[in-house]
């Protein structure tokens, strides 16, 4: 479940900007700025979804073998949050590139 609310999270704020960052753009990308409203709600779920897998994960005893895939969930998660934060930012840098 953890993976669908990351993906989620991909397709509404990391995909956009990664795709922006390798020139790649158009007109295609307006849907994602009907998706920006929810990007809070998406980035909580994922956030709470990878708390659970964590926990999950500890209680069966199965930590060492998940630690991977899990901190990488966990780093997408933030790293989703970081951009959410300072999209403002982000978008002042990405047009002073141009």
């Amino acid at each position: 479940m953890s993976s669908l609310a990351a993906v989620g999270v991909a397709s509404c704020c990391i995909l956009p900007m990664t795709l922006m960052i390798f020139g790649v753009g158009g007109g295609w990308m307006a849907f994602f700025a009907r998706a920006t409203v929810w990007a809070p709600f998406f980035i909580t779920v994922a956030a709470v979804m990878t708390t659970l897998a964590w926990g999950v994960a500890w209680r069966r005893q199965q930590l060492r073998r998940l630690i991977p895939g899990l901190a990488l969930l966990t780093a997408m998660t933030l790293l989703a949050w970081g951009i959410w934060a300072n999209e403002m930012a982000i978008n002042d840098l990405l047009i002073s590139w141009m």
